[in-house]
């Protein structure tokens, strides 16, 4: 990868043979590149340097590769990361009579990923593994059970029951919380609370550009990141034989809750330096001049108003069928499902919202009436009928057919935007304010 070289860094970008253009030569002219005027040599005078441009760039190291020209890259540095997994499944059976047979089954697994950045923990940039630059560090820990029995009631009475429970945990850090370099390097803002107290994603894009600190398009460190997703399961089914026929009935009813807090654009902010904004009359500029300058072509970050807006759902399964072998050779299998998909809701007020994709409205849990499941209702009618069909013509030919209905449970994943609540980006850092919900 390239960094800037010390000549660089000084403000004398000649030796990458691309015109720069002074944004301030002008009234006017920063939004206006025609007037620009360009700087003498390419060099940016030292006065012009923007002190925090200079301390950030002491994080990042000088170029290790001498025989670099242009554009090339400049710089390699190795490492490695470190992935600790530990996992563990025991279950037990027990056949307690005859007729009762229990179980259950406890399952553990403990994943942890330690990935060093480029440029150190402060520095961040992306990780050492090509195929996958993750940067900084990851935990994860899946936890799952599961108890029940099957008991024969009578020789033609069959039950058996279930309950499973399972926990998906995530946290993902960045390195170098609680270094706090923008505060330290004079840029007021970024560094505000604990989650966003690490080196916001630099990106100078462009000619001669490079990219340091935390950010997905960085290192693919969605962080912070805090997720909580568990599921709850009940399942009871009876068997009833009765002559040619084969009963069953039962029920599978889940509770499932998920919390995630998100950072889909880096808290502690995302800013670009483009080469527009030092362009002329003839073209040229450069992203690195213009983070040199100082000058922010844009700006955006994930803000959170709560970090405890969890969705919840339950889902309530019934069914009912008879297997009915009408003679030898013919066989009946038919049924009737009712699937209740109960709408999502939300903790609590203003920890929500619901699109309305006609519109492109927004529904805010606890505003103008809308409830904590955005107003929606259950559909009590979603009926899925089956039949199945099989016909045996002889002893090596059997013949199958079937019919079934089906419902689709669309997280609302896409609706349900948790305030978690995206107050997601804003243009233009100088002195802007975080962005409204979106």
């Amino acid at each position: 990868m390239r960094v800037p070289t010390a000549a660089e860094r000084s403000g004398d970008l000649s030796a990458l043979a691309v015109s720069i253009f002074d944004p301030l030569s002008a009234e006017g002219a920063a939004l206006t590149p025609e007037r620009r005027a360009q700087f003498p040599g390419n060099r940016i005078p030292a006065s012009r340097l923007s002190p925090q441009a200079q301390r950030l760039l002491a994080r990042i190291p000088l170029p290790n590769i001498a025989t670099a020209i242009g554009d090339q890259p400049n710089y390699v540095a190795s490492g490695t990361e470190r992935n600790t997994e530990h996992q563990f499944n025991t279950r037990f059976d027990s056949y307690v009579t005859s007729k009762l047979h229990l179980f259950g089954r406890f399952s553990f697994a403990d994943y942890s990923k330690d990935a060093p950045p480029i440029f150190g923990p402060v520095g961040g940039g992306r990780g050492f593994d090509a195929a996958s630059p993750f940067a900084g560090l990851s935990d994860v820990r899946n936890l799952s059970l599961a108890v029940g029995f099957d008991y024969t009631v009578s020789p033609t009475l069959l039950t058996d029951f279930r309950f499973g429970w399972f926990r998906y945990g995530v946290q993902v850090r960045p390195k170098g919380l609680g270094s706090n370099p923008a505060q330290e390097a004079g840029i007021p803002g970024l560094n505000v609370d604990e989650r966003t107290s690490d080196m916001p994603g630099m990106f100078i894009n462009g000619f001669a550009g490079f990219q340091f600190g935390y950010a997905l398009p960085i290192n693919r460190c969605n962080c912070p990141l805090d997720q909580n997703e568990r599921q709850f399961q009940v399942v009871n089914n009876w068997s009833k034989l009765r002559g040619d026929h084969t009963f069953k009935f039962g029920a599978d009813i889940r509770r499932a809750l998920n919390l995630r807090v998100p950072s889909d654009r880096h808290r502690s902010g995302q800013l670009n330096f483009n080469p527009e904004r030092t362009a002329g009359p003839p073209g040229g500029g450069l992203g690195l001049a213009s983070f040199l300058l100082g000058d922010v072509s844009s700006f955006e970050r994930y803000v959170s108003s709560f970090f405890d807006a969890e969705e919840r759902q339950n889902r309530w399964f019934f069914f009912g069928q008879d297997t009915f072998r009408v003679n030898p050779k013919l066989t009946l299998t038919y049924g009737l499902r009712w699937e209740l998909y109960f709408p999502e809701t939300v903790t609590g007020n203003r920890k929500g919202s619901w699109l309305r994709l006609a519109t492109g409205e927004l529904f805010i849990a606890g505003d103008n009436g809308v409830n904590r499941r955005g107003n929606v209702e259950t559909n009590f009618t979603t009926l899925a009928p089956r039949l199945g069909i099989a016909y045996q013509l002889n002893p090596k030919t059997v013949i199958r057919t079937g019919y079934g209905r089906s419902f689709l449970s669309w997280r609302v994943r896409i609706a349900v935007w948790l305030c978690r609540h995206a107050e997601s980006s804003c243009a233009g850092y100088r002195g802007a304010k975080s962005g409204q919900c979106v």
